[in-house]
């Protein structure tokens, strides 16, 4: 289905993967059709989903007759993974700016209007926000306000603290900017399949050329934590490559000293699944460059940096007995 948004210019639109989510498709669409911004575009992406979740979508839309005629549904030819559905989406955009949620997450319905106010208000490139974890039995609140209004020294200094590149935490601006970013990535054959870190590889070179960055306090997006099949809940040796790809892919075209600590502690976290995966050995010599500054990124907390300065010098069972300890009192 492709339906004419109209003449006048959306205010915001929302992309939205679609692949294997049946169950949360039906809450993630009302989240967004129920939005109280008006002024709205939303571009559904199915990256050939084998279940019923596009046939829930269209029972879902025909229930909101006032925002089926903002309602695109794109499909891949094949399947092609998260970057490359997302980025289908984006590049057929109409609205100022550019939302995404993921479909087995939802959000708050003054989301967008609010979002829209604070980035027209402040002129901004982009507004962060924050968003809830929400597992099955608890939620957790996550505030994301950081001291940075210019883009290129939050991204030079992320490694001092904790921060997330989610593609769905921001609003952006849909310029030729944005644009260029995503096409770095889109229809490149080396790129097809990317369902890890694909945030990074947008959002770390979009937030270091913003100008001007504004925050919103909200807690708008619920991220769930609870679907266990979803990407981040199923972590193998492929997808820390993709990761590692992503971050050597950023050295090597940004090529900027002042990143230098950012990208290695980058480079650190997508490794870390390897620790259990293929053990310390292997992990220590994958990008072993990282290792030599575990000591210096404040993002990771304190014990843990120290856990992980050890193994980087030989020394692992600190690190084992802590895990089992952890479990233990779990």
């Amino acid at each position: 289905m492709l339906v004419n948004v109209g003449s006048m210019r959306p205010k915001v639109t929302v992309v939205v993967p679609v692949y294997k989510v049946e169950q949360y498709i039906e809450r993630c669409a009302r989240s967004l059709f129920e939005q109280t911004l008006q002024e709205m575009e939303y571009i559904f992406v199915d990256d050939c989903s084998p279940d019923n979740s596009i046939e829930i979508l269209n029972n879902i839309i025909e229930q909101y007759p006032h925002r089926k005629k903002q309602t695109i549904i794109l499909k891949n030819s094949q399947n092609r993974g998260l970057l490359q559905t997302r980025l289908f989406g984006f590049l057929h955009a109409k609205g100022v700016y550019l939302g995404t949620v993921d479909s087995d997450d939802w959000i708050e319905p003054d989301a967008f209007s609010t979002l829209y106010q604070k980035a027209e208000e402040k002129k901004a490139d982009c507004v962060l926000f924050g968003y809830h974890r929400d597992f099955s039995n608890r939620s957790e609140t996550c505030q994301r306000v950081f001291p940075y209004t210019n883009g290129k020294e939050l991204v030079e200094n992320v490694y001092k603290f904790p921060f997330e590149f989610f593609v769905w935490g921001v609003l952006i601006k849909n310029g030729e900017r944005s644009k260029t970013i995503f096409n770095r990535y889109f229809n490149h054959p080396e790129w097809e399949g990317m369902t890890m870190w694909e945030d990074v590889a947008i959002m770390l070179p979009y937030y270091y050329g913003s100008e001007k960055l504004a925050y919103c306090e909200n807690c708008f997006y619920h991220y769930n934590k609870a679907n266990e099949s979803s990407t981040v809940n199923n972590q193998n040796e492929a997808k820390v490559y993709q990761a590692l790809k992503v971050v050597d892919y950023l050295r090597n075209t940004i090529n900027s000293l002042s990143l230098n600590l950012t990208l290695h502690n980058l480079a650190l976290g997508a490794k870390n699944p390897l620790i259990d995966i293929k053990g310390p050995e292997f992990w220590r010599r994958e990008h072993q460059e990282a290792n030599q500054y575990i000591l210096q990124f404040k993002s990771i907390p304190p014990r843990l940096r120290f856990l992980l300065y050890l193994m980087a010098h030989g020394i692992s069972f600190p690190y084992f007995w802590a895990i089992k300890l952890a479990r233990v009192i779990k």
